[in-house]
C-alpha cells in the first residue's frame, strides 16, 4: 500500500506500507508488516510483535513498540515507549 496524499483516520496494516503523505490518525504496524514512513503521522504509532517501522519522516504523537523492530531516523514528538522489541534511534534523529 502507498500513501502519497492524505489518509484520514486510523490505519491498521495488513500489508506493507510506503507513506510519503499525511496520516491524520494512529498507525498500527501489525505482525508481518513493514511501514516505511517518510511522511507525517499525526496520531501515535504502535508497532506490534513481528512488525517493523522505518521512520524517516515525523511522528507527532509518539511511538509505542510492543515487540517489533523500530528504526528512527526522523522526528518523534511525544516520546518513545518500548514495552518490548528492538528500538534503534539514529544519531541524526530528533526525539522530544
Amino acid at each position: 500500500m502507498k500513501i502519497t496524499n492524505k489518509h484520514y483516520g486510523n490505519l491498521m496494516l495488513s500489508t506493507d506500507l510506503e507513506m510519503a503523505g499525511l496520516l491524520s490518525g494512529d498507525l498500527i504496524v501489525s505482525y508481518g508488516c513493514t511501514a516505511l514512513v517518510s511522511g507525517i503521522v499525526a496520531g501515535r504509532i504502535f508497532v506490534e510483535s513481528g512488525g517493523r517501522l522505518l521512520l524517516n519522516g515525523s511522528a507527532l504523537n509518539g511511538i509505542t513498540n510492543r515487540g517489533g523492530i523500530v528504526e528512527i531516523y526522523g522526528v518523534v514528538d511525544g516520546g518513545i515507549e518500548e514495552i518490548s522489541g528492538e528500538t534503534m534511534i539514529s544519531s541524526r534523529a530528533v526525539v522530544r
